[in-house]
């Protein structure tokens, strides 16, 4: 398969062909739209690389070039004004990506982003959506325009404020990987942060997961959860940071027979609701796996189960209000659980949820590394940019 790179900028520059960076072709109309240059570029076999910068833009856009194929497919990546293709790194705290170079595209309009394609990838791009929202995915939401999409190291970002479904990005049987999804503060109408629900299996790893708070006042028939997740055979949810939610962390539906969920390493932290609440229908096939987590200023349960799941949980750390497990009577719990503090975080009040060598879920089991999402040993996370 070969690959054809074509350069994007806000403006454009030299010829607009595309061929260069000195040639990119110009991705805002300068009246705070996509361009028509855009509009009418092939997407198959083609990989468009956007130079740093800020692209305003105010509809969804629409292509009427060729339309990618997962044979033929269409690659969105980040890059530095000089061309260099940028790698997702996160700040010095691993807490969040580190987006100085990347390009942000910020939607002004209650719209998608952009008529994705089915196999579609999006590498080190901002999606940031500055409207009065009630979407469910700033990028989009079409079942039949995400379905197999990958993110590798994106940011999203939005404030939903109307309607009732609203969700910052949404993922159906794609990877999401090194990414940060933000609510913002005021977000009352939220459904999820995250909406990972369907019929597909979706991966989720290393990402970071900001709700608009444990205190966010919530709107009527909104459900307020960071990642929320139904009918799939087996989503699986790794090295994450969850955090500041007014309801749950990680809530899963299930209206089907022989649904299961691996959580493994993450660290849930400041949420209002349970760590994990996996609500179901049929007990007899459904079985989750949860190792190596830490949960800690919850005031709910660390696993929620409605409906008596089947459940496999060992080397977890919990510290919140309720109890470890609350409506589970299948489960089997293989090692000591733990307990964690404020003082084993590098620094908890400013936000900084690394792990202290000296702590008590640092190393915990040997071997196995740390309890939760961050595995450094020396604090450092050196950024590449």
């Amino acid at each position: 398969m070969s690959v054809t790179d074509l350069f994007f900028s806000p403006t454009g520059a030299g010829d607009n062909s595309g061929d260069s960076v000195a040639n990119a072709i110009p991705a805002t109309n300068g009246s705070g739209d996509w361009s028509d240059d855009i509009k009418t570029q092939d997407r198959q076999n083609k990989r468009w690389i956007f130079l740093e910068g800020t692209y305003n833009v105010s509809s969804e856009l629409v292509s009427t070039g060729s339309e990618a194929t997962d044979t033929q497919p269409n690659f969105w990546v980040g890059a530095k004004s000089d061309g260099t293709i940028l790698e997702p790194t996160f700040d010095e705290t691993g807490m969040h990506l580190d987006t100085t170079h990347y390009p942000m595209i910020i939607n002004s309009a209650n719209t998608a982003i952009y008529d994705t394609d089915s196999q579609g990838h999006f590498y080190c791009i901002g999606f940031v959506n500055t409207s009065t929202y009630g979407r469910d995915g700033v990028l989009n939401n079409i079942f039949g325009e995400l379905i197999y999409v990958s993110y590798l190291g994106c940011f999203f970002k939005a404030k939903p404020t109307i309607n009732t479904n609203g969700a910052i990005h949404k993922i159906i049987g794609g990877n999401l990987i090194m990414c940060e999804l933000v609510a913002e503060p005021d977000s009352d109408n939220l459904s999820s942060v995250l909406n990972a629900t369907g019929t597909h299996n979706s991966l989720i790893a290393d990402s970071r997961f900001y709700g608009p708070g444990k205190t966010q006042s919530i709107s009527a028939s909104t459900a307020h959860d960071i990642i929320r997740t139904s009918n799939v055979v087996g989503t699986h949810v790794l090295y994450s940071l969850i955090a500041d939610g007014a309801t749950d962390g990680f809530h899963f539906d299930a209206t089907s027979a022989g649904r299961n969920t691996v959580i493994y390493k993450n660290t849930f932290v400041n949420l209002a609701g349970d760590a994990m609440d996996f609500q179901e229908l049929d007990t007899s096939t459904q079985g989750h796996r949860v190792e190596g987590n830490i949960a800690f200023n919850v005031d709910g349960n660390f696993i929620e189960s409605d409906a008596e799941g089947k459940l496999i949980s060992s080397k977890n750390s919990y510290s919140g209000s309720g109890a470890y497990f609350n409506g589970v009577t299948e489960f089997s719990v293989t090692n000591t659980e733990v307990t964690s503090a404020t003082g084993d975080f590098f620094d908890y009040a400013n936000g900084d949820y690394r792990v202290k060598q000296n702590s008590n879920v640092f190393n915990r089991f040997k071997g196995a590394g740390n309890l939760g999402a961050f595995q450094n040993e020396d604090f450092e996370f050196v950024s590449v940019s």
